[in-house]
C-alpha cells in the first residue's frame, strides 16, 4: 500500500497512522468471502465457534444469523422435551367425550410453538431482537405453558 492511514482502535479511542509505503499480508483465504447464513447450518459445532471467534477478531458486526444457528442447536432439543411433555399431560386429561380436543389442542400448541420460533428466529437475524433470547423465548413460554397443564391434569 502506498500513502496509508492506518487507524487502531482501543476502546474509544482512536489512533491515526499516516506512512509512505506498507508492505503487509492479509490473514484471510478466498474461500471465506463467500460463507453465506446458510453455510452456517452445514458446519459443525467447533468449525462454527471457530468461524464466529474469527469473525469477530476481525470486527465483523453481521453475526446474528451464525449466533442464531448456534443457539438453536442447544435450543431444539430442550423444546422436544417441552413438546413431550405438552403431549403426555394432554394425553392424560381422561375426558368423556374422546380425545379429539385434547388432540386439537395438542395440535394447535405446536403449530404456534413452531411459528412462534420462526417468527423470533427472523427477529434475530434482522437484529431485532438478540440470537439467545429470540431462539429461547418460545422455549421459556411453552416450559410455562406446559408446566401449567402438567399441575393442572388430574393425577
Amino acid at each position: 500500500m502506498e500513502n496509508y492511514t492506518r487507524r487502531d482502535f482501543n476502546g474509544m479511542y482512536e489512533t491515526l497512522t499516516r506512512g509512505e509505503r506498507l508492505d503487509t499480508i492479509i490473514p484471510m483465504q478466498p474461500h471465506e468471502l463467500f460463507i453465506t447464513a446458510e453455510y452456517a447450518e452445514q458446519m459443525t459445532n467447533p468449525k462454527l465457534k471457530a468461524y464466529m471467534e474469527r469473525q469477530r477478531q476481525r470486527g465483523a458486526g453481521n453475526l446474528q444469523a451464525f449466533e442464531t444457528e448456534w443457539n438453536k442447536r442447544f435450543a431444539s432439543p430442550i423444546g422436544v422435551f417441552i413438546m413431550t411433555l405438552l403431549g403426555v399431560t394432554l394425553s392424560c386429561k381422561k375426558v368423556r367425550g374422546g380425545m379429539g380436543k385434547n388432540l386439537g389442542i395438542g395440535v394447535t400448541l405446536s403449530a404456534g410453538y413452531i411459528l412462534f420460533s420462526t417468527l423470533s428466529t427472523s427477529f434475530s437475524v434482522s437484529g431485532t431482537m438478540s440470537p439467545f433470547m429470540a431462539v429461547w423465548l418460545p422455549n421459556f413460554i411453552f416450559l410455562g405453558i406446559g408446566a401449567y397443564l402438567y399441575f393442572k391434569v388430574q393425577k
